[in-house]
Parts: C-alpha cells; sequence; structure tokens
C-alpha cells in the first residue's frame, strides 16, 4: 500500500471534481497527489513538511505535459506549457488517501476512532503525501468516511486549510 498517493475518490454533490490548469515555478519536481500551494507569483510550488494550507492536489506531476522531458531531446521544445493540473481544495470534493502513523504504514482506518476527527498531512521519503494520522496540530484535512479492507481514509479539506486562487 505504500506510495498510494492522494487523488479524489468522490464528491458530496455528485459532480466531478473541480480541476484547474496552473502555472508552477521553475524547478518544481513534485509527483502526482503533491499537496501544492502558491509561491509569492502566485506559481504553484509543493507544500513544505507540515502544511496547514492548500490550493489543491496535484493531478499530474510536474513537467509530465507535452514538450516536457522528450525522449532523446536536449532542446526545450517550442510550446510546452509549464502548467499542471490541480484538484482544487474545496468542500465539494472528498479525496482517497492512506494514512501513516510513524512507523506504521499504511494505518488500518477505525469507524469510531477516525471518522469526524482531522488531522495533518505528511511526505513520504519516495515524495508520496499521506494523511499523518500523527499530527493533530497541523490539520488539514477531517475523515469523512473510511474504506477498511483496502486501508483508504476520504477526507476532506478543512475550510481553514483552503486557499482560494
Amino acid at each position: 500500500m505504500a506510495g498510494r498517493y492522494i487523488k479524489p475518490g468522490r464528491t458530496t454533490s455528485g459532480n466531478v471534481p473541480r480541476i484547474t490548469s496552473r502555472p508552477y515555478a521553475t524547478g518544481q519536481t513534485f509527483k502526482i497527489g503533491a499537496i501544492l500551494i502558491f509561491d509569492g507569483s502566485k506559481n504553484i510550488i509543493e507544500a513544505s513538511a507540515t502544511p496547514t494550507t492548500a490550493v489543491g492536489i496535484a493531478a499530474e506531476p510536474a513537467g509530465s505535459r507535452p514538450g516536457f522531458n522528450a525522449a532523446n531531446s536536449p532542446l526545450v521544445v517550442t510550446g510546452a506549457n509549464q502548467e499542471v493540473g490541480v484538484y482544487d481544495a474545496n468542500d465539494d470534493t472528498v479525496f482517497s488517501m492512506r494514512g501513516v502513523n510513524g512507523g506504521t504504514d499504511p494505518v488500518v482506518p477505525v469507524q469510531a476512532t477516525h471518522v469526524g476527527t482531522k488531522y495533518g498531512a505528511i511526505k513520504d521519503a519516495n515524495g508520496i503525501w499521506a494523511l499523518n494520522i500523527a499530527d493533530t496540530t497541523n490539520l488539514m484535512f477531517e475523515v469523512f468516511d473510511i474504506d477498511i479492507p483496502n486501508n483508504i481514509f476520504f477526507c476532506k479539506f478543512l475550510t481553514s486549510a483552503m486557499v482560494e486562487p
């Protein structure tokens, strides 16, 4: 289960998750499922180790659009667009993610313990973001539902964690 990235699981409205294309800062190397924030120029960058706010979740890795990382091509390809799809942090999208707690990865979700509880987020050694059961200080998500057999937490961004574009 280690390596499962954060992605939309469902929406409360029944609509598709809201996704926007946003420019990201040069030099970014984030992976799909990364927690993203704005830099001072309103470009997307990956969040720090213990984020408390977010613009959203990366729908694709940095530099993955056409024209980037072309095989056998050291030249910049014209028309390359340095943008990334972002699943916006909002009160409708419910994200699917794994939970970690120190050396326990993944955490087995428990209905009575986890649903309705607020937690932070953490990036593992492989650059994959997850729900951090050990972090009840740097709050980012509230557990909305769980899938016990698959060790999945369904979480929504806290209103205080959502950054308006």
